[in-house]
């Protein structure tokens, strides 16, 4: 979590922090920024990618 998804999504840190982030942003959902995370979570590598969200 940092301070540009709070900014861009207008969603507080304590809100999105513990929550699965697919139900708290569903809009992300079948996105490059759902398989980019995905596939890292799979593989426990490291990603580096950009996506520009506009909620």
């Amino acid at each position: 979590m940092n301070d540009r998804i709070v900014a861009r999504t207008g969603i507080g840190a304590e809100t999105l922090l513990g929550t699965v982030i697919w139900k708290s942003l569903p809009s992300l959902v079948g996105t490059r920024f759902e398989s980019e995370l995905r596939d890292a979570m799979a593989t426990g590598e490291s990603r580096s990618f950009e996506y520009s969200y506009s909620p």
